[in-house]
């Protein structure tokens, strides 16, 4: 069994993670980082929305053409949260990395949970 510094080491570690050949960690969603993140987005969430409603036959295409669509998006919003540059995500970093990091943000900041109760106080859920 792990002693109580070596947990939390490891525990740490698992928010980090490589955009290209840097290391960042996957980060807490702050007021002013939702703020900064407005400034940058534009059609993702739609796209997401298309995707997750697509049919499960049709899944993996309609993942590939949202990519497509929204890869430039994806690199602003990825760099405005690890403030690294934009050239260089867009030169250096995978889609496996961006998406990973996309992932591992969503896991952290509980969104999925975050939406959920947002969804309950709309007017139509009650």
């Amino acid at each position: 069994m792990l002693t109580n510094p070596l947990r939390k080491h490891f525990a740490k570690q698992g928010h980090d993670l490589f955009l290209g050949d840097k290391k960042v960690q996957t980060p807490k969603l702050t007021p002013k980082k939702w703020k900064e993140l407005f400034q940058v987005v534009e059609n993702l969430p739609n796209l997401i929305i298309k995707v997750a409603m697509s049919p499960r036959e049709d899944f993996a295409a309609y993942v590939l053409s949202a990519l497509d669509i929204a890869i430039d998006e994806m690199i602003d919003i990825t760099a405005v949260l690890t403030e690294i540059d934009r050239q260089y995500l867009h030169e250096e970093a995978t889609v496996p990395q961006i998406i990973e990091f996309f992932t591992k943000t969503v896991q952290k900041n509980d969104l999925a949970s975050a939406v959920k109760n947002v969804r309950s106080l709309l007017p139509m859920n009650q």
